[in-house]
């Protein structure tokens, strides 16, 4: 286990393991979701977050600043995705008998995505959005001629907060170290800070890690 490298300066270059879940329940007694399955092998991953600010005045003077935060936009370059998974993520018919996606009515559902992000200081960052949907993807299908140039596929998925509260703790913005239960879009764990076991990063795929999953596989207590 690496020791606390949370302050090295590093830029962002590798990206590995796009995985997707179903939502199965997402409500105020349970969040759950069906086992994670590769999405494909991706090429980059660009994330942008909807947020508003406004200023309030009181005696001529700006006193208060009230910020909001939205939906998260994320656009996923990765290689055509198999029929199958691109059917079952945008909520198209599929026949895996005749290898055939009927491309008509939409029954789209909610999917959780984790991927892995490496810095170029050797470490890694470890995501899982919680919930959000899939578009279907515009796609570009050019003539063979004697270029290199070639076409991916690239996916775009909404993401929003749960209804399910998960319990953590938040030591940045509050004083106290007892935990609290907050709604979330998603979890973001980096092991610069030397706290990740190896069986953390191992199964960071085998299942939707939450705050509370996290926090008993570095305790021990998974």
């Amino acid at each position: 286990m690496p020791g606390n490298n949370a302050s090295s300066i590093f830029e962002f270059r590798g990206i590995k393991d796009l995985y997707f879940a179903e939502v199965l329940k997402d409500d105020e007694s349970e969040y759950k979701t069906s086992t994670p399955k590769r999405l494909s092998y991706t090429a980059s991953i660009a994330k942008e977050v909807e947020t508003s600010s406004e200023t309030k005045f009181y005696d001529n003077q700006p006193m208060i600043v009230i910020n909001t935060k939205g939906a998260e936009t994320f656009t996923l370059t990765v290689a055509p995705p198999a029929l199958g998974i691109l059917a079952e993520i945008t909520g198209q018919a599929f026949d895996p008998s005749l290898g055939m996606m009927i491309e008509g009515e939409i029954k789209p559902k909610m999917f959780a995505i984790g991927y892995k992000a490496k810095g170029t200081d050797g470490f890694w960052r470890f995501v899982w959005k919680y919930k959000g949907q899939f578009a279907v993807p515009s796609e570009t299908v050019n003539t063979e001629s004697n270029s290199i140039d070639t076409n991916n596929t690239e996916l775009t998925y909404t993401a929003v907060s749960t209804v399910h509260k998960f319990a953590y703790t938040d030591a940045v913005n509050s004083s106290s170290s007892t935990p609290t239960t907050k709604t979330a879009s998603g979890v973001v764990v980096d092991e610069r800070y030397g706290q990740m076991t190896e069986d953390l990063k191992t199964d960071w795929c085998t299942e939707v890690q939450t705050p509370e999953k996290v926090k008993a596989a570095i305790n021990g207590a998974a």
